[in-house]
């Protein structure tokens, strides 16, 4: 459920405000957060992923619009049916599982780029009725400079652990070239010639990205430390051999020579500061498949939060003993939570969350064995948490690490 966008409730939800304020009428109106998840209410529009509406006012609204595509057209649709005179309801006492964002997941760019091109088709659309005050052109230019941030922060996200690498490898090797002439009393050849100097450079990452990216470094499928060394291997001898074909770069061959230890060195170091594969995994790729152990408020308020990664796939919920649900949260139960060894090893997530105040910590200990050939992050809410009142939650719950 949501507002209809107006520039107000836009620049609350993306500067952050809507989730440091999110019971606040004004900072939570974009998606409604004030609002009772667990009762019906009327509301401006719902998830295309579940609308139910008669066919004849479909048909006299002209049903979807084909201009949108993937993004806002159930937005739209709602405009319509409260331009018609009807309510749109939000319909707490049924529930459905969404998996959001899996038809973005593989492609970031382009559906980042499809959800603005649907905010401006919106504002130039329904301006009239929820922007009136501000000129179109304006919120025009408001959403592209957004979007072109937005894709920016995302092609960082998907791309920080190659940045980390060319960081380094260019690092490395200007300071060796630096000193080697500097020792050598030799002319500085980024002073001397910066268009050969800028030209190596651009090949030395050439060379690494694309063997890299071959042999699948950034796929968390396919990296492991030996195929790391053997890539930095052949993308060496890679450059090596450019350096060696053109007499421009002969002067980079012995401090390449000197620089190679050094780059392996580091572009294994940096991968191994992370505490664990899986979790340097989850950081550069995906956050996978998780399980949420609990059915409370706080358990619900999680399931919100990981649903806003769009990298993670919820698999569902294990509850306690005492208790008897066939869904929580739209999640289908998998069991009880002294089934716990069993559901994981079936399943084999990438994350559990314990979001219960239930004793978890005894079951945890029993499916060690099970646990410690996975590559399996846990992660537990503070019992603080629990003690509080359902307004007095944080707009974000935190999850400490658990290690085995």
């Amino acid at each position: 459920r949501r507002s209809f966008p107006t520039p107000a409730n836009a620049l609350a939800y993306f500067t952050g405000l809507s989730k440091f304020f999110p019971m606040h009428k004004t900072f939570g109106a974009y998606n409604l957060s004030f609002l009772d998840p667990l009762k019906s209410s009327v509301v401006d529009a719902v998830s295309g992923s579940c609308i139910m509406i008669r066919a004849e006012l479909f048909g006299k609204i002209g049903g979807f619009d084909p201009a949108f595509f993937m993004y806002g057209e159930d937005l739209d649709l709602c405009a319509q049916v409260a331009k018609a005179g009807f309510t749109v309801w939000y319909c707490a006492e049924t529930s459905i599982i969404h998996f959001k964002g899996r038809s973005s997941t593989h492609k970031a760019i382009k559906t980042r780029i499809a959800f603005y091109e649907a905010m401006i088709l919106f504002s130039r659309k329904h301006t009239h009725s929820y922007g009136a005050f501000m000129p179109r052109w304006f919120i025009g230019i408001g959403i592209i400079l957004l979007g072109g941030f937005s894709i920016m922060s995302t092609v960082a996200k998907a791309s920080w652990a190659a940045i980390t690498d060319l960081v380094l490898l260019n690092t490395i090797f200007a300071s060796v070239l630096l000193v080697r002439f500097h020792i050598s009393h030799m002319i500085n050849p980024y002073l001397d010639n910066t268009s050969t100097i800028v030209l190596c450079h651009l090949f030395l990452c050439a060379s690494f990205l694309t063997v890299y990216f071959i042999r699948g470094i950034y796929n968390a499928g396919k990296y492991s430390s030996r195929n790391l060394i053997y890539s930095t291997i052949l993308a060496s001898g890679a450059f090596s051999i450019l350096a060696y074909l053109f007499e421009e770069f002969s002067f980079s061959r012995l401090s390449f020579m000197i620089s190679f230890p050094l780059i392996l060195g580091s572009t294994i170091l940096w991968r191994k500061l992370t505490p664990s594969l899986s979790r340097l995994r989850r950081k550069i790729y995906t956050t996978g498949s998780v399980i949420i152990i609990g059915s409370g408020e706080v358990a619900h308020r999680v399931i919100r939060q990981i649903e806003g990664d769009s990298t993670a796939e919820i698999k569902g919920v294990i509850i306690s003993e005492a208790e008897s649900f066939a869904t929580v949260s739209g999640y289908p139960v998998l069991g009880a939570i002294g089934e716990l060894e069993r559901i994981v090893g079936e399943l084999d997530p990438s994350m559990i969350v314990f979001a219960t105040h239930d004793n978890w910590y005894s079951h945890v200990v029993e499916a060690l064995p099970t646990f410690s050939g996975k590559n399996l992050a846990i992660r537990w809410v503070s019992q603080d948490i629990f003690s509080l009142d359902s307004s007095d939650l944080p707009a974000e719950i935190p999850l400490k690490n658990f290690s085995l």
